[in-house]
């Protein structure tokens, strides 16, 4: 990892540097996204984890008026939210599968950079799991309802379930769709490209087929290794029960 890479991180993941300068991006297009005091909650991941659909199924659930940080992705986020007293939820993708969406996404990424930035964005995480709770990738895009109860239990909130069927999966999609077309108008081609969709399409999928052999190569183990690890820790005893009780 070069030095202009490391720094760039560390400014990004400083939570007093990235409260200045990413609420200054904030725009009507692209939202409110930094997390605020009093906000209802935090909504956050590395990128191609399911941020997007779990921060819409969210927003549906609970009503439009709900004010929430939502995926700027980044860490500062969390210790922002811990400040504030906000609950957070941390969703979470197994990290070669995330890398590789995201290097497709990107279109000029290296899966080194991909793993590189998986790492740092998960590692100022992994000693401070009783400030936030975790939704695996797989859990959010098929029982997202799980999640939201996950966040009720551990932070002795009352969020509305999200009823995870085909009738509000498709209301979560359309509503990501109308977004994506007005930003598309606003903001030209690159989103109508089917490679930055924040859904699947076939040709995301058929382009994974062929890089996914470059995440295998030799020199790429100890970071492959290094963010499994992270991952590992993150989503350990999710299935044993939810972690220690962290009320507002």
């Amino acid at each position: 990892m070069n030095f202009a890479f490391k720094t760039k991180m560390a400014m990004r993941n400083n939570p007093v540097l990235f409260r200045l300068l990413y609420t200054s991006r904030e725009t009507p297009m692209m939202k409110r996204r930094v997390v605020r005091p009093n906000d209802a909650a935090l909504i956050e991941g590395f990128p191609r984890s399911a941020n997007t659909f779990a921060s819409y199924a969210f927003l549906i659930s609970q009503g439009d008026d709900i004010k929430f940080g939502n995926h700027f992705h980044s860490p500062a986020q969390f210790a922002l939210a811990r400040q504030y007293g906000v609950p957070a939820l941390l969703v979470i993708r197994e990290p070669v599968a995330a890398c590789l969406s995201f290097v497709i996404f990107d279109g000029s990424m290296e899966p080194r950079e991909a793993l590189q930035r998986y790492i740092s964005f998960h590692e100022p995480l992994i000693n401070r799991t009783e400030h936030f709770c975790v939704a695996p990738f797989d859990e959010v895009t098929k029982n997202f309802g799980k999640s939201i109860a996950r966040m009720n239990t551990q932070f002795g909130t009352n969020f509305s379930n999200f009823d995870h069927d085909d009738e509000s999966e498709k209301r979560v999609f359309d509503r990501i769709a109308a977004d994506r077309a007005k930003r598309a108008e606003k903001f030209g081609d690159r989103y109508r490209d089917p490679m930055r969709a924040t859904v699947p399409t076939a040709e995301k999928q058929a382009r994974k087929n062929d890089l996914r052999r470059a995440f295998d190569e030799p020199e790429l183990a100890p970071l492959v290794i290094r963010a499994r690890q992270l991952f590992d820790g993150l989503t350990a005893g999710l299935e044993q029960g939810t972690r220690r009780r962290n009320p507002r």
